[in-house]
């Protein structure tokens, strides 16, 4: 055997015993031997109805702090009803929860810092949940398709939150409070919510928002597929309605453009219901397809008044006001 064969084995040998598996109690966990934590990984008990968490796992005499639950950990656990997580873990990854339809109650760990991308999507049952004041990221979409969602506080300290937080349909969401320390938030609103930027850009939408007068930019995506949403008065900070900004609001019939409005981009309220608008002089840019198919997605309407562009118009995008009935 070669001395260079030899001293690859023993280079590798490290490696091969840095990860390790434990299972205790139908949850596996995997050990990062070299870090001195662990990893909730997979279920292998499917029927349970309650599952509890260790904080730590041992593994070789040694005990591991369970910091993290990994990527579809929990994925579509239909039986599921309880989730305890201890105060050890500190991030929760993307889709962790995903599709578990009956699950009620999540208690979450003190310590949390992150939850990811879809963490806790289509919970359909979950109708409140508690997050600590230690969270720093909530990822995209982490509570979409939770229906049933009533409340919802974003922590002070959170400063990264994705667009969107949540996704059509969320008509439950009755209140969604934002600390007043916190002036990144960032994400889709629930109803009869205000939302405070210390960004200058909104963006959140709710049922009846009220927007603060400190906003310039409405971001795009910002009330994206939002049912409830009938009508909108932006103030005269607003300049800016990014692309798909309202793009599918079913329920949208009358927004109040602001005088101060310049700006209107690519499909920002196609396949929305307005009867009417009315633009103001300061407009200079209507972007593609923007109101395209308004009023004609459920029933047909027809424009109120006479349409009329702004001499200020430098651009007009195509099919800007396409199959407007």
């Amino acid at each position: 055997m070669s001395r260079t064969f030899i001293f690859i084995l023993l280079m590798l040998l490290p490696l091969a015993s840095r990860s390790q598996t434990v299972e205790v109690e139908g949850i596996v966990y995997e050990i990062d031997v070299a870090r001195g934590e662990a990893k909730l990984v997979n279920v292998t008990s499917h029927d349970l109805v309650e599952y509890s968490i260790q904080e730590a796992v041992e593994y070789g005499g040694r005990k591991y702090p369970v910091t993290a639950i990994g990527y579809r950990a929990f994925d579509y656990l239909n039986y599921a009803t309880s989730i305890t997580i201890p105060n050890s873990v500190v991030t929760i990854e993307d889709e962790a929860f995903g599709m578990c339809s009956y699950l009620t109650s999540v208690t979450i760990s003190n310590s949390l810092k992150s939850i990811g991308n879809r963490a806790f999507y289509a919970c359909f049952d979950l109708t409140s949940l508690s997050l600590p004041e230690s969270l720093e990221s909530i990822g995209v979409e982490a509570f979409g398709g939770c229906y049933n969602l009533e409340s919802l506080t974003i922590p002070r300290n959170v400063v990264n939150i994705g667009i969107p937080l949540f996704d059509y349909h969320h008509r439950k969401l009755s209140s969604i409070g934002v600390s007043p320390e916190n002036s990144k938030y960032d994400s889709r609103g629930g109803c009869n919510a205000l939302i405070e930027t210390g960004t200058n850009t909104l963006l959140a939408g709710c049922c009846n928002t009220v927007v603060p007068n400190t906003v310039t930019t409405i971001a795009q995506y910002a009330f994206y597929g939002l049912e409830g949403l009938k009508s909108l008065s932006l103030p005269n900070s607003v300049t800016r309605i990014e692309d798909y900004a309202f793009y599918v609001t079913s329920d949208l019939t009358d927004v109040r453009f602001p005088d101060s409005l310049k700006f209107i981009g690519d499909y920002a309220f196609a396949l929305s219901m307005l009867k009417a608008i009315k633009l103001p002089n300061s407009l200079r840019h209507i972007g593609d397809s923007a109101f395209y198919y308004n009023g004609c997605w459920f029933v047909i309407n027809k424009v109120e008044a006479p349409l009329t562009l702004p001499k200020s118009m430098d651009y007009m995008g195509k099919g800007a006001f396409a199959q407007w009935c």
